[in-house]
């Protein structure tokens, strides 16, 4: 397990190193390091991950499947995710890994924000959706940042236009 959470985080810094720049799920609260770690394993996943923290190992056997690590680069959305072997959990014996990849279009990651049913008129409907997600992360972001934990305030989200 300590030599796929080594492997994962060497990958994770090729793609940084590479021009990626990590992302932040929209509609979820701008944190980082540690504390969008724990965010993530208290709250939600669907955060993310942030790829300028290195887990332990102790977090990394924490860490769900299919838990992102969001990436954008030249109008090109990348979610990484690793799924892990359920059966072999003892992280003093070798385990097993599938890393995954999906990669989208600016405008495909905008389109995947709308729900399935307004797909057809996304581009309609996508400005509501943005507000709903905007709203959300403030009320999570005054609520966490009552308790002073910090908020990346200069985060931005990538555009959704190629």
């Amino acid at each position: 397990h300590d030599e796929a959470r080594l492997r994962y985080w060497a990958f994770l810094q090729s793609l940084k190193s590479s021009g990626w720049r990590s992302t932040i799920e929209r509609g979820m609260p701008r944190l980082s390091g540690k504390e969008r770690y724990a965010y993530a394993m208290n709250h939600s996943s669907s955060i993310g991950l942030d790829a300028d923290y290195e887990p332990t190992l102790a977090d990394w056997m924490r860490i769900e499947s299919q838990t992102p690590w969001g990436f954008w680069r030249d109008g090109v959305y990348l979610e990484v995710s690793f799924m892990r072997e359920h059966t072999l959990l003892d992280p003093t014996k070798p385990g097993a890994y599938v890393v995954t990849a999906r990669v989208r279009t600016a405008r495909e990651e905008a389109r995947s924000l709308v729900e399935p049913g307004d797909r057809d008129r996304w581009q309609e409907v996508l400005p509501g959706v943005l507000n709903r997600l905007d709203q959300g992360r403030e009320r999570a972001e005054r609520e966490l940042g009552s308790r002073e934990i910090v908020i990346l305030k200069g985060y931005r989200d990538p555009p959704l236009t190629n």
